[in-house]
């Protein structure tokens, strides 16, 4: 509760950009509401789906080049 992971998914997300990745994703539970409050302030679209028990989380980092 102190932002830590906010902290370090923001770093990751800092080296990602700067080494060229084109996008990052990652699935969680959808009862995880801490993982997908974190996500959607870090700016990852989030995709829910209680049918199957997933939530998609997907974030463009650097758009391809040509």
């Amino acid at each position: 509760g102190n932002g830590l992971g906010r902290l370090l998914m923001q770093k990751i997300i800092d080296y990602c950009r700067h080494k060229g990745t084109e996008k990052m994703s990652g699935m969680t539970m959808p009862t995880n509401s801490g993982m997908l409050h974190l996500a959607q302030r870090c700016g990852f679209s989030v995709e829910v789906h209680f049918e199957d028990g997933t939530a998609d989380l997907c974030l463009v980092l650097n758009k391809p080049m040509g």
